[in-house]
């Protein structure tokens, strides 16, 4: 049969095309409905093809990012023991089971992925943190001698061993233990300073991290420089062979010794032979000390010596009166140190304050790797931000603590707040004791409101330790009792020591948490992911502040099983206890 004979036929059969489309009835052998045929409506490509596209009902292999009911999958596999978890908000991926050490707890505050938490009363929770502007002094006076004739206290003339944990006074060629308790402290008898009779006015102190002694620079009764280590033993003080290192007359009523952690040494600054800047390396060897060249760095009648160590650089640097002339002549210098052996070199001097200031006192802000200097010229009483580096050093703009005249200013850093802590005697205000809080920020440096922590007393001489024992700060003071000037060395505790929620930590923030939102706190039992550059197997503790520490305050929060997970487990084992109560268990 032929094409035209095929067309002939079905035109014949009664011209289906006639209309242009064709029926059921119009096909014959044709079973479908017209719904059925419907449903192939669209059809454009083969149909085998597109059904083997799709996945089978039956164990399917899917590839690509996988989105069901608009939660998002994670499109590898995990590491062996891990969970699916979710964010609650879509997205599902991989990490370790937490034990069950884990709960829901509503931020009070901003709380970042890591971070010690605490439980308030409300039932919510906040990070860690230390309260940031004490008002009242915290604690009382004591006297560590009554008499007259005691003379001033050295800006350096109190120094705390850590090792020990004591706190040792130096005062008119005397030296005194005190043993720190709570918010107290309570003194052994004082002793003299050897080939001293009781006429060093000032004493400079340091402490030494190797031989765990502490340097003593001082006048001897010749009126000539001396340098002693000693040792503390409970509530007593013993010394080694003094060294005498001047062979003239020697003042150090201004001067400052500090240690070269990167050498092992310490530098040593007074006026020396025609008001000179002096300086000296000294080197400890058991109970002796030996004492290099003493160098000319100044050749100008030179005062008010303060030092810090700045970690950065490793150097010790230097802050210093320069007068020349007269007051018009005067500059306020710093020099950085380098030490090769017994030999001090210095920078090109640097200038911190456009006038002549005194009253120089200078402390490291190792938060802020900064070195803070306070001073006063004037009536300006004034704090200066300053970077050293191995050239020398630059500075912020100073800005005053107090907005009137200061005397025997002193400046301490706060490691719990990590803030500095400026102790004075305000000259406009009866000469009362007062205090400054001052935060770093870069360059700049700005001060709370002056807190008064002496009372209606009027004081003289001032000096500042901090005593890590007790997380708290003891100043050291003379207070003239009459006319005649009977005088009583007494130590108190600061009021710039903060309190701290610390003791009330219940875990660690398993993730980011927003002011007012609902998040996830790692707590007893748990393993927490958010931390850095731990210790593998080292157990931790949260101090005031809120990191991490190793150090044993009694504040356990767990152990590292990694670099940057933490296992909380806040129970104290005996050892532990026994560890933090020093041995008394």
């Amino acid at each position: 049969m032929t094409k035209a004979r095929d067309l002939a036929d079905l035109i014949a059969a009664g011209n289906p095309l006639a209309d242009g489309a064709i029926s059921v009835a119009e096909i014959s052998d044709l079973t479908a409905s017209a719904a059925e045929l419907n449903n192939v409506a669209g059809i454009n490509s083969s149909v085998q093809t597109q059904l083997d596209a799709k996945a089978p009902l039956a164990s399917p292999t899917l590839t690509g990012t996988v989105t069901m009911g608009g939660t998002t999958y994670p499109t590898s596999d995990g590491t062996e023991g891990q969970v699916l978890t979710t964010n609650g908000s879509g997205a599902v991926s991989f990490s370790d089971p937490a034990g069950g050490g884990s709960a829901d707890f509503v931020a009070s505050g901003a709380i970042a992925n890591g971070d010690v938490v605490v439980l308030n009363s409300d039932g919510t929770v906040s990070v860690v943190a230390p309260s940031t502007n004490p008002s009242a002094i915290q604690g009382s006076s004591v006297d560590v001698e009554v008499s007259s004739g005691i003379g001033h206290i050295a800006r350096n003339g109190t120094v705390y061993d850590p090792v020990n944990k004591k706190v040792v006074v130096s005062y008119k060629g005397k030296v005194v233990v005190g043993t720190v308790s709570s918010s107290s402290i309570s003194f052994g008898s004082a002793v003299s300073l050897p080939n001293n009779s009781g006429t060093s006015s000032y004493t400079e102190m340091s402490y030494d991290p190797v031989t765990e002694q502490i340097l003593f620079v001082y006048t001897d009764s010749s009126t000539l420089g001396t340098i002693v280590a000693g040792s503390v033993s409970g509530s007593s003080i013993s010394f080694g062979s003094p060294t005498t290192f001047t062979s003239g007359n020697y003042n150090f009523s201004n001067g400052s010794i500090e240690y070269d952690e990167s050498n092992n040494k310490f530098v040593v600054f007074w006026r020396g032979a025609n008001n000179y800047g002096n300086c000296a390396v000294a080197t400890v060897s058991g109970t002796s000390v030996t004492m290099g060249t003493s160098v000319v760095f100044n050749s100008n009648y030179s005062d008010y010596f303060s030092t810090v160590f700045d970690t950065n650089i490793n150097r010790v640097v230097v802050a210093y009166r320069q007068a020349v002339g007269g007051s018009s002549s005067e500059q306020s210098r710093t020099h950085v140190v380098s030490v090769s052996g017994t030999t001090p070199s210095f920078t090109s001097v640097a200038y911190f304050y456009s006038s002549s200031s005194s009253h120089i006192h200078a402390v490291w802000d190792s938060h802020n790797s900064k070195m803070v200097i306070i001073g006063r010229s004037g009536s300006n009483s004034f704090a200066v931000v300053a970077t050293p580096s191995t050239s020398g050093v630059t500075f912020g703009s100073p800005t005053n603590f107090e907005s009137g005249t200061q005397n025997y200013g002193v400046i301490s850093f706060d490691p719990v707040v990590n803030k500095v802590l400026v102790i004075y005697v305000d000259t406009d205000d009866s000469n009362l004791g007062k205090l400054s809080v001052g935060t770093v920020s870069g360059t700049s440096i700005s001060f709370a409101s002056p807190i008064l922590w002496s009372g209606s007393t009027e004081i003289q001489s001032l000096s500042i330790t901090y005593a890590s024992v007790a997380s708290r700060f003891f100043i050291g003071y003379r207070q003239p009792y009459s006319s005649e000037r009977i005088a009583s060395f007494t130590y108190a505790l600061a009021n710039g020591v903060p309190t701290t929620n610390a003791p009330s930590y219940i875990g660690v923030a398993d993730g980011a948490i927003s002011n007012s939102a609902t998040g996830k706190i790692t707590i007893n039992g748990g393993v927490n992911e958010g931390q850095s550059s731990l210790a593998v197997g080292t157990t931790y503790y949260v101090a005031d502040n809120g990191n991490l520490q190793t150090t044993n305050n009694g504040r356990k929060i767990g152990k590292a099983i990694s670099a940057t997970k933490l296992l909380v487990n806040s129970n104290m084992s005996g050892d532990e206890m026994n560890a933090y109560l020093g041995g008394l268990v």
